[in-house]
């Protein structure tokens, strides 16, 4: 049998990937959440492989892939990580220190892409996601997605497909912008129209999706930061499921996550 030709696997694959689309009930924020403050130590516990509950015979573990924690997704508690290095800015436009990690937990992307499987694409703020031919790509924005109380003076509504029109604005007009290599030889038009964002290329690019869905240069500040001209060095507001503590960010590595 013919090998089959690159956009042949392109084609399969975008089927496998709008399966599991399709069946993907939570976003991005959720997941975070559930992860972060959701279930307790002290819960049942899933049984390791190679055993069966109940003391039955060991059998092969399945390949089920990652499951969710226990518990049930809550508001409150506080992130605490450690970094080996300087933050440097956050702000998403332009920064690709390590800072970059902790963005999406207090800023979104359209939808993000599984590190361990980049096939496995999930919702954030984005609920939906067509591609109906190579060059555009179609997304139905989530609605809910409410920007966090803060000292930026950015109402707390809703982020709604205006907010990436605007990012995509702000990124033409800084010429040091990490999204201007896919940008500026790739992408032809971008409008939202109601709920929708859409964008189109000049021609197939497989790695459109990769791009918009990392930290790095994916992460979507509202629109006001960019309409007023804000300075986002060093604080935020977003809709994400943490918000930065008011004066905690220190670009030599802390920061406070509420």
């Amino acid at each position: 049998m013919a090998e089959r030709s690159y956009w042949e696997r392109i084609a399969q694959d975008r089927i496998s990937r709008r399966r599991v689309l399709a069946g993907a009930g939570a976003g991005a924020a959720g997941l975070v959440v559930a992860a972060a403050c959701g279930g307790s130590s002290n819960g049942d516990k899933t049984p390791s492989a190679g055993t069966t509950p109940g003391g039955g015979s060991p059998t092969a573990a399945a390949d089920t892939g990652p499951t969710r924690p226990s518990g049930t997704p809550k508001i409150g508690g506080r992130y605490l990580g450690v970094n080996q290095g300087a933050w440097g800015t956050i702000d998403p436009l332009v920064s690709v220190g390590n800072a970059t990690g902790i963005m999406p937990r207090f800023y979104n992307a359209l939808v993000s892409r599984s590190n361990a499987d980049p096939k496995f694409v999930f919702y954030d703020l984005a609920q939906s996601f067509e591609q109906p031919d190579e060059v555009t790509f179609v997304f139905k924005i989530r609605p809910g997605v409410k920007i966090a109380p803060n000292s930026l003076g950015i109402p707390e509504r809703d982020l709604d497909a205006e907010d990436p029109v605007a990012y995509f604005d702000r990124i033409k007009a800084d010429p040091t912008a990490i999204l201007r290599k896919f940008t500026e030889p790739w992408l032809d038009t971008y409008s939202a129209d109601g709920d929708t964002f859409t964008f189109k290329t000049k021609g197939p690019y497989a790695y459109s999706l990769s791009t918009l869905g990392r930290a790095l240069g994916g992460c979507i500040p509202p629109r006001e930061t960019f309409e007023q001209k804000m300075d986002l060095k060093a604080r935020a507001a977003g809709a994400g499921p943490f918000m930065i503590k008011e004066g905690t960010f220190e670009e030599s590595g802390s920061v406070q996550l509420d």
